[in-house]
């Protein structure tokens, strides 16, 4: 599998697939817009910062149809933050939109861990309760 160095997920996740030659590449600017996270902090470790995140990447996905986020600067981001920010925005947008339209770019192995881990607690949850949810007859 050939994976995108500065994606966090593979290829087949983060689609479509944008060669960076860096978070600035122009190509990548003039595809869709760019969010750089590092300006709420360099530690994001709220839930509010991620609801501040989440509600300007969702302006940004409804004007713009795509949007990068960088994690360029940031240096530490807690599961709160993850979870507002990135998971409660791809249970929102439901995960084959959130592949298609929302790229996550310049994450540290650590913050790709959890964030990643987020996603995975967050995309559980909600089947767990979609599962317990009575079907009507």
């Amino acid at each position: 599998m050939i994976a995108n160095p500065h994606c966090v997920y593979h290829i087949q996740v983060c689609q479509p697939y944008v060669p960076t030659v860096g978070s600035n590449h122009p190509s990548l600017l003039m595809m869709h817009r760019y969010i750089k996270l590092s300006k709420w902090d360099e530690v994001l470790g709220t839930r509010d910062t991620g609801r501040k995140a989440r509600d300007e990447i969702r302006d940004i996905l409804e004007a713009n149809g795509s949007v990068t986020i960088s994690f360029d600067g940031v240096n530490v981001v807690s599961s709160s933050f993850a979870d507002e920010a990135i998971a409660r925005l791809m249970i929102d947008l439901g995960s084959e939109r959130f592949r298609s339209s929302v790229h996550l770019i310049d994450a540290s192995p650590r913050i790709k861990t959890v964030v990643m881990a987020s996603i995975v607690i967050r995309d559980t949850m909600a089947e767990s309760q979609s599962a317990a949810t009575p079907v009507a007859r």
